[in-house]
């Protein structure tokens, strides 16, 4: 039930052209943004986006390669990524940034153990939920 566990942004992908013109060299060919996405090759292991690949919609145009940090400033004001575990890609003229979950993705979720615990679940039905395999012992 956490409103972060699925999240989307959806910007002007011409704002967004603008913003990279006007603070990344290198990229003055950009007139128009035909495709965005993150590729499979520009993935960590645990699925995080670390390059986002922009071309022009011309045949065979140039793919700009942005990391990851570079691409999340040029996003408009207001736009706060809550991790790297996101997909983008174009609808119509805007760039639809879709992700899932908040923070570094490794523990505990706060939202999920709450809710566990809304629900019934005791403390250590809960850590070894997101703990499996550990044991909980005394140790004073």
């Amino acid at each position: 039930k956490s409103k972060h566990f699925r999240w989307q942004y959806r910007f002007s992908a011409e704002q967004l052209r603008k913003n990279f013109l006007s603070t990344i060299g290198g990229m003055e060919d950009l007139k128009r943004i035909g495709r965005i996405e993150v590729l499979e090759e520009d993935r960590t292991a645990d699925g995080r986006a670390k390059i986002v690949s922009i071309w022009t919609p011309e045949e065979g145009s140039p793919r700009w390669p942005v990391p990851v940090a570079v691409f999340k400033k040029q996003a408009p004001a207001g736009v706060k990524f809550k991790t790297d575990r996101f997909t983008v890609g174009l609808d119509g003229s805007e760039v639809v940034v879709e992700g899932r979950g908040f923070g570094h993705g490794i523990g505990m979720c706060q939202f999920g153990a709450e809710e566990q615990a809304r629900r019934g679940r005791r403390a250590a039905g809960i850590l070894n939920y997101y703990y499996p395999g550990s044991k909980l012992v005394r140790v004073y």
